[in-house]
């Protein structure tokens, strides 16, 4: 076969019958083998004592290239186009723990990224554990008739199918298409999403069974026990109430805790969530066989749940699609509201993504029509919001040196204004406590005398110590031969002893994963300062009565694409912790357009702006773009290779010291298919000969 032959057609032979007494002698199987190239089934002969048991989606042992390998039946054949077959070695358990739905979405998934059909796979099915398997099974078998399983068939049958999309029409109040208005199935909670316009529609055609669509923006509520998460719980239980399964995938552990917490105390009446999570594995592939079996059909979990075997899937939701925790770091590098997006399309079920921010991408959803946009009105976001006031160089000029301070004479005042009457938040960008030392004299990086790392100071530490090879340093600098050292970056443990002495009598909590006390959930309302990391704020009782945002630079004025979007990401969760007649002050340094957007509290219309910005520059999402990376003689050779489909540009190689090469292809939006399907072909021919190719679909960087 040539190299320009499809990577899914193997060289055929004359078809020849397979000598079976069963009906079904052929078993197709999909290998757990990371190879592009093997993207396809191969075929196997069944032998009678495993016929009843080798059926479609369960875990099977056959041999490659004389080696035992794992694999999934995807399928039962009465022939072969191949007329030598090798046997099944063994099937590992009976349980299907494949699901059509999954190994299409796996597939699709995997076409998209230019990856290996595996890879994704082993985030949506986890290893077995088969004692995990018999108790969920032997549970299962010792049900009495009529009891949960029956419930559950029920929940099934009374179930609606999903409907059409809902556009912008649909998403108002009243009827659609003429009929009569559907009664709400749950009643409206305080904080959910019914109080936002559009909300309560969203909640009906969820109810009918229908599968709206929907970008929803949420305002801060401090007052109320989980007022982030309570609209996504609110379109869940409609959901469930309906009889149709969920998903709800959040970024963190600790965000993941909170909502299961909160559903539990705002909806005791219903069942209690999975969590997907990591764990100890026979707790994992527990509750993966308890969904798998319909025993659960409420998952709430970190990325990977967005593979989950929930049946009858009713509604996809994601809190804060943005965080970058929801990008895998390993090939093919798929993301979670990507991921979502595809499954919505192939269940045909609901979506709702919600969360303080608007990620570019979601934007582009709007935009596109594919969802709708709920968001509240201008006089209830402010009605809802705590003052903000952006410093700017005016505010630097007025106060002289001490305005151009990394803790300004402006901030000092908040903090004191607030501290009367209770906690303050201060959210600073560096963790530990110095991070890095400068000569006191010209200003150099102080270096290890050993292996050249940055020198730092630790907490408590008396002597410098190298970030690289930890050893202690007597610092003399290699320039000007001076010993004496000053501190260059300080984290906010140093932050928080200055401030103690700041505002003495005051006491002072520090969060951060970095920090003696770790990660602090929350606080309650007495007055106190405290001193945090990005993403490790607890959150206060009541409110916060003022939070000030440190070093504004760190993020925003770096040059890539996404750091706009990350920068008001983070502020606008900090400044959601305020209580409504608080303060929140921004320190000076960040572009006038977010400083706008985070004192209006407009996420989707800096959203809009940025992707407007991705337009006109022809980067993702407006386009469809690739990264390719390899040592510059095989990226050349590569790129031989690559059929580029029509309408579709190379940008480079381009060489690097290192001894790598880039290249980009760019593509329009409705040859994204075409791109994806030549860069698969493209991968499996490299991987059939071992050469090495990093692809990289629609990256964050370049």
């Amino acid at each position: 076969m040539s190299e320009e032959a499809s990577l899914f057609e193997l060289p055929e032979a004359p078809p020849e019958p397979v000598a079976s007494r069963l009906a079904q002698p052929v078993a197709r199987v999909l290998l757990q083998v990371p190879l592009p190239h093997l993207n396809q089934s191969l075929d196997y002969l069944v032998p009678d004592k495993w016929d009843a048991q080798a059926q479609p989606g369960v875990r099977v042992v056959v041999t490659l290239a004389g080696r035992k390998v794992d694999g999934y039946v995807i399928e039962r054949a009465t022939e072969s186009k191949y007329h030598r077959l090798a046997d099944l070695v063994k099937v590992v358990s009976p349980v299907p723990v494949l699901t059509p739905e999954v190994l299409a979405l796996a597939q699709a998934v995997a076409l998209r990224n230019a990856g290996a059909v595996d890879d994704v796979l082993r985030h949506a099915i986890p290893p077995r554990h088969a004692r995990a398997e018999k108790a969920v099974l032997k549970e299962r078998a010792e049900e009495p008739a009529g009891g949960a399983e029956a419930a559950v068939a029920d929940e099934g049958s009374a179930a609606v199918e999903g409907g059409a999309v809902v556009g912008e029409a649909a998403a108002e109040e009243g009827a659609v298409d003429g009929e009569a208005p559907v009664q709400e199935a749950v009643a409206a909670l305080e904080g959910g999403l019914s109080e936002y316009p559009g909300g309560a529609a969203f909640l009906r055609h969820l109810s009918a069974g229908e599968a709206p669509r929907a970008v929803h923006c949420t305002l801060p509520r401090p007052d109320l026990e989980a007022g982030w998460v309570r609209p996504l719980l609110e379109a869940a239980a409609a959901a469930r109430r309906a009889g149709r399964g969920v998903i709800l995938c959040l970024p963190t552990t600790r965000l993941l805790q909170e909502a299961a917490s909160a559903w539990a105390q705002l909806y005791p009446g219903l069942e209690e969530p999975e969590l997907w999570q990591e764990g100890p594995s026979e707790q994992r592939y527990g509750m993966f066989m308890r969904i798998l079996l319909g025993k659960s059909r409420l998952v709430f979990g970190l990325r990977g749940a967005v593979f989950a075997p929930v049946q009858n899937l009713g509604l996809l939701a994601q809190w804060d699609d943005g965080d970058d925790h929801y990008q895998d770091p390993s090939a093919p590098y798929w993301n979670t509201r990507t991921v979502l997006a595809q499954r919505a399309g192939l269940a045909g079920c609901a979506v709702l993504l919600s969360g303080y921010s608007r990620s570019v991408e979601a934007q582009s959803l709007v935009e596109q029509g594919w969802a709708v946009n709920l968001e509240a009105d201008r006089q209830e976001r402010r009605a809802r919001t705590a003052r903000v006031r952006a410093l700017d160089e005016v505010d630097q000029a007025r106060d002289g040196k001490a305005g151009h301070s990394r803790f300004p004479p402006p901030a000092h005042a908040v903090v004191a204004h607030g501290l009367q009457t209770g906690p303050v938040l201060v959210v600073a960008n560096r963790a530990g406590y110095v991070e890095a030392l400068l000569c006191d004299s010209c200003e150099a990086p102080a270096r290890c005398g050993r292996c050249e790392g940055p020198l730092r100071l630790p907490a408590g530490v008396p002597e410098p110590r190298c970030a690289w090879c930890d050893q202690p340093q007597r610092f003399a600098c290699a320039k000007c031969g001076n010993v004496w050292l000053r501190a260059g970056r300080i984290g906010v443990n140093r932050l928080g002893e200055e401030l103690g002495r700041a505002f003495p009598n005051v006491p002072v909590l520090i969060s951060g994963s970095r920090s003696d006390g770790g990660v602090v959930e929350a606080v309650d309302a007495r007055p106190r300062l405290v001193v945090a990391t990005p993403g490790a704020e607890p959150r206060a009782e009541g409110g916060y009565r003022a939070v000030v945002l440190l070093d504004p630079t760190m993020i925003a004025a770096r040059p890539e694409l996404w750091a706009p979007g990350e920068a008001l990401r983070r502020w606008l969760f900090a400044a959601s912790l305020a209580a409504p007649d608080g303060q929140v002050l921004l320190t000076a340094g960040a572009p006038q357009n977010l400083n706008q957007a985070l004192v209006r509290w407009d996420p989707v219309g800096f959203a809009s702006a940025q992707l407007a910005e991705r337009v006109e520059l022809a980067y993702p999402p407006a386009v469809r773009m690739a990264l390719l990376s390899a040592e510059a003689r095989e990226l050349r050779g590569a790129l031989a290779q690559l059929k580029l489909p029509e309408g579709a540009e190379l940008l480079g190689p381009f060489d690097h010291e290192d001894g790598w090469a880039r290249a980009i292809v760019r593509a329009p939006l409705a040859r994204g298919g075409a791109l994806s399907r030549a860069l698969l072909d493209l991968a499996g021919l490299r991987s059939a000969k071992r050469q090495p190719l990093q692809i990289r679909l629609d990256p964050e960087e370049l």
